[in-house]
């Protein structure tokens, strides 16, 4: 059962980094290329950690 909240945690803090990104997007705030680039490849990094810590965890 540990292994499965941990990797709901870590999904949703995936979740965050999108959900983030898209309020910037809607407040009309501009975010750096590159940090947004930076920060998607983060959240498909968590994402991948999740199912790697179901997978072997």
């Amino acid at each position: 059962m540990n292994k499965y909240i941990t990797a709901i945690l870590i999904s949703l803090c995936s979740l965050a980094i999108n959900l983030w990104i898209i309020k910037q997007q809607r407040a009309g705030i501009e975010i750096e290329l590159g940090k947004k680039k930076n920060l998607e490849k983060l959240s498909y990094a968590l994402i991948i950690a999740a199912i790697l810590f179901l997978t072997f965890g």
